[in-house]
């Protein structure tokens, strides 16, 4: 009983700082946005942060692409170290590698696309789409929900 209450904490802090995580993400990028365009404040903003007012726009851009990095591990991390402590299952571990691994490769091959054809305006919006799915909480959810439903199957049925 005593693991079981452990692996539903480490479940939950996980959901937790997932959830944390993705509103941090998003006022810092909502910030970077708002200062390469030249605005102090914006209607999202609910943290100052002044410190970003010191970079311009091309260091700002760069700042941008290394904190989508920095937080696509992050999110990973998280994720897979929630489900492989939350479930203890092989399939949960292998289910967050090929859904990161795919979005990631996605990414990279439609980023390479873009710059190729010289159309990054055109597969930003799908890029975003891609890094937004990457960057919350769903993943782990849909993986706990298939998860918590095969292994309730597994105990009616088998």
């Amino acid at each position: 009983m005593d693991q079981k209450i452990s692996r539903r904490a480490v479940w939950w802090a996980a959901l937790t700082l997932l959830y944390v995580l993705s509103y941090w993400r998003e006022v810092v990028f909502r910030s970077i946005n708002a200062i390469m365009e030249g605005a102090n404040t914006f209607y999202a903003k609910t943290t100052p942060l002044p410190y970003l007012m010191n970079y311009n726009p091309s260091e700002l851009n760069l700042l941008k692409y290394g904190l989508t990095v920095g937080f696509t591990v992050l999110f990973m991390f998280i994720t897979y170290f929630g489900i492989k402590k939350g479930f203890n299952s092989a399939l949960g571990k292998t289910m967050v590698k090929f859904i990161y691994g795919f979005c990631t490769v996605l990414t990279i091959l439609l980023m390479l696309l873009a710059f190729f054809l010289n159309q990054f305006p055109t597969f930003y919006p799908y890029l975003r789409i891609l890094v937004g799915w990457i960057h919350s909480p769903l993943i782990f959810l849909f993986i706990s929900i298939t998860l918590y439903a095969l292994n309730t199957l597994n105990k009616k049925f088998f």
